[in-house]
């Protein structure tokens, strides 16, 4: 059967700089000055590249990225006001509202993509597809071996980057409702630990961000990581089973979505706030379409292309 496959189109966005005095002293601007900030460690590849761009277009700018765990990165957010922005996958808690309340700062908070949790297993294991049901069991430690989802590779391990990560934040909301986790799932220290772990063992479920396994080269052309084999999920038993393809990810067919934010406590137009509006501009939305995530602020057009297929 011919499968559909949608292509994504940007239409650009504009970038404006401007400046901002204080007393007579010229602070840091929304494309000079020096900032430091936070992100998740999950969109390391990404945000590099950002701010490598970035700092190719101002090159009066210095923004100094500190890579962290979810848990972590908020915590030293929250702690510190010297850190402007923080780059994130969910929303702020009721907690982190009052704290923002308390100090009387009002952050800004920038969609600035879709992106989505990839399942990966060693490529001799072949085609993987997985309900979101046996997902759940599988998370639950209901379901401890390949056999009980149809599959080959003995018992079920999984394993995320961190125990503190976002990924293992939005796997336990989903599946177990924040409760603990199975023994039969463990953490690495980081999310490179996770694409060698399961390339070099059979059985092994990797959880990790979909960025880290796309083909960065063509966009156009979708392809994953040769090291692994990606999990097609369905939402229920006798839907089509997707894998989490920009597409997909844009019309939600991929189960496993979530969206990345940009959070400025910055209260003038300084430079954090001039990258959080960099990374929402045309040039940072087509980095994050380059990197294998959906561009959230830049409009899409969807144009319907047959007779291909990503598998």
């Amino acid at each position: 059967m011919k499968r559909v496959i949608w292509k994504l189109l940007l239409v650009p966005l504009v970038f404006l700089g401007c400046t901002k005095k204080e007393e007579g002293v010229v602070l840091d601007t929304m494309t000079s000055g020096k900032v430091k900030i936070v992100v998740d460690e999950s969109y390391k590849p990404i945000f590099d590249t950002q701010l490598d761009v970035f700092h190719s277009d101002y090159p009066a700018a210095k923004i100094t990225p500190i890579y962290l765990p979810e848990a972590e990165m908020m915590n030293r957010f929250l702690a510190s006001d010297s850190l402007h922005v923080a780059v994130v996958s969910r929303e702020l808690t009721a907690q982190e509202k009052q704290y923002f309340e308390k100090i009387k700062v009002v952050p800004i908070i920038t969609k600035v993509a879709k992106d989505a949790i990839a399942l990966v297993v060693h490529p001799s294991m072949g085609e993987v597809s997985l309900t979101v049901a046996q997902l759940k069991d599988i998370f639950s430690g209901k379901i401890r071996s390949w056999s009980g989802v149809g599959a080959k590779g003995g018992d079920i391990k999984v394993v995320f980057d961190n125990p503190n990560s976002s990924s293992a934040r939005y796997i336990s909301e989903q599946f177990t409702g924040g409760g603990k986790l199975p023994d039969n799932i463990f953490a690495t220290k980081q999310t490179s630990d996770v694409l060698n772990y399961v390339a070099e063992n059979m059985g092994v479920l990797g959880v990790i961000g979909v960025n880290w396994i796309s083909d960065l080269d063509d966009p156009t052309n979708p392809s994953f990581s040769k090291k692994i084999a990606v999990v097609a999920v369905a939402k229920s038993e006798g839907d089509e089973y997707f894998k989490p393809y920009q597409a997909y990810i844009a019309r939600k067919d991929y189960p496993l979505t979530r969206e990345v934010s940009v959070i400025s406590r910055e209260g003038r137009s300084g430079l954090g706030k001039g990258f959080s509006f960099f990374v929402a501009s045309d040039k940072g939305q087509r980095i994050m379409l380059k990197s294998g995530l959906v561009p959230a602020t830049a409009p899409l057009r969807l144009i319907k292309a047959k007779n291909e297929s990503p598998y």
